[in-house]
């Protein structure tokens, strides 16, 4: 990303001091000449010539300074522009990934539930199939007991 420094109006209103000042020097300079010194008309002509010529240079300084201002300004505020435009997105892009987050999250969490509910359910099972075990063993000792009782009878 490129940033361009936009000069400061001070700059332009410097620029605009420093023309006055030099439109008053001349003013003065005129001044000047006209009160130590009696020129002919031509003399006058081309001093007044070079004075204007001199300041239309520096007023055309000022405006193409002007234009390079507002130039760099109107970039500034195009890529401001452009940073809020992407600002927007990011921002845009970051809720979208916290929302997936949050529902990926869920998922998960209903996952997990459901698998501690079927274990817990298995555990009952494993435990109920247990106490069969256990009650069948008790009967078949109870039955091997008995058998062992009646071949012993049949023996006697």
């Amino acid at each position: 990303m490129n940033f361009v420094t936009v000069p400061c109006v001070e700059n332009s209103d410097r620029d605009l001091q420093e023309v006055r000042k030099m439109e008053e020097r001349h003013g003065n300079l005129l001044l000047d000449h006209y009160s130590t010194s009696a020129l002919p008309a031509e003399k006058d002509k081309e001093f007044f010539e070079d004075k204007l010529s001199s300041s239309a240079t520096a007023l055309d300084n000022l405006h193409n300074q002007m234009k390079t201002s507002s130039l760099r300004f109107e970039s500034s505020e195009e890529i401001v522009g452009n940073c809020k435009r992407e600002l927007k997105e990011h921002s845009i892009e970051k809720e979208e990934r916290e929302k997936y987050f949050r529902d990926e999250q869920c998922k998960t969490t209903n996952v997990i539930e459901e698998k501690d509910a079927m274990i817990k359910h298995l555990e009952a099972t494993v435990f109920a199939t247990r106490l069969d075990m256990e009650s069948l063993n008790s009967k078949m000792e109870e039955l091997h007991v008995g058998l062992k009782f009646k071949e012993d009878n049949i023996q006697v």
